[in-house]
């Protein structure tokens, strides 16, 4: 099947490519710079070389780099989007588990209302934990840079949700792929998360024990955030049955890939001398 990857240089991006072409996929990629948002008709034109599937990584990796989603963005995607359904494509576009504001108790179905209200959520269709990689700016990154220039941390224990690691991500994806390349036609909004729940607070505590074992350096210790004057836990755990029952595909623990990506991490700042 020919696939075009839409931002190939993000973590989930990479990991994509990486993986389609093992399972014998033709891979067309485009760079977030190639098709950044006041350039999406690069993304358009991409569409005339016979590419059979679409996917869409940037609204998901700019969630995950904590930046915010703007009416550009959401422009940019329908206009992909739109382009896609002329040509009679399919377009999985990979979004995040933040369209949910995580106020419920239990975790969150495909089905639930949207929380946060977001127009964007509507065109999405796989819907993904935090995700986590060795490169990027995400959640991970931005933590072991903070721990190995020895900056102390405040987290909280308060924000709970189920990581998702970058090759999770791309498993899961292709998984998806693999079915459509078969006839399958399984249109909708699914879930993907690990299958452990954790917070921010708990999450830097298995990175700090994690890169004990690769940087021989004091940290100061993590400062857990003042959980009682009045705090609401935020929990954005998602239901992930629907994509078990129409893919076969189960979830995955998170904590799996953390020694090695942070060994990863490590080796290439110790190679650019940023530690020792």
């Amino acid at each position: 099947m020919q696939v075009l990857v839409v931002g190939a240089d993000t973590a989930v991006g990479m990991e994509l490519i990486a993986l389609l072409t093992e399972r014998g996929h033709r891979v067309a990629s485009l760079s977030k710079d190639q098709c950044s948002w006041n350039n999406i008709p690069a993304a358009e034109s991409a569409l005339q070389a016979g590419c059979e599937v679409v996917v869409n990584t940037l609204i998901q990796s700019t969630y995950d780099a904590g930046e915010r989603i703007t009416a550009d963005h959401l422009s940019s995607v329908l206009r992909l989007s739109r382009a896609c359904a002329k040509k009679r494509m399919a377009i999985l576009h990979l979004s995040s588990a933040f369209v949910f504001s995580g106020n419920n108790k239990n975790p969150y179905r495909e089905t639930d209302e949207r929380n946060n209200k977001h127009p964007l959520a509507e065109v999405l269709k796989l819907r993904l934990g935090p995700v986590f990689a060795s490169v990027g700016v995400n959640v991970m990154t931005r933590m072991l840079d903070k721990l190995m220039t020895n900056e102390q941390l405040e987290l909280s224990n308060n924000l709970r949700g189920c990581p998702v690691a970058s090759e999770d991500a791309a498993r899961v994806t292709v998984a998806i792929i693999d079915q459509l390349s078969c006839g399958a036609e399984p249109w909708g909004i699914y879930h993907y998360c690990s299958a452990d729940q954790t917070s921010c607070y708990e999450f830097a505590e298995v990175l700090l024990s994690t890169v004990s074992q690769f940087v021989d350096h004091s940290v100061k210790p993590l400062v857990l955030k003042d959980e009682t004057e009045g705090r609401r836990v935020v929990k954005r755990e998602m239901k992930c049955d629907k994509i078990l029952n129409t893919f076969g595909i189960k979830q995955q623990p998170w904590r799996a890939c953390i020694i090695k990506y942070v060994q990863s991490i490590c080796i290439d700042k110790k190679r650019d001398g940023e530690i020792k």
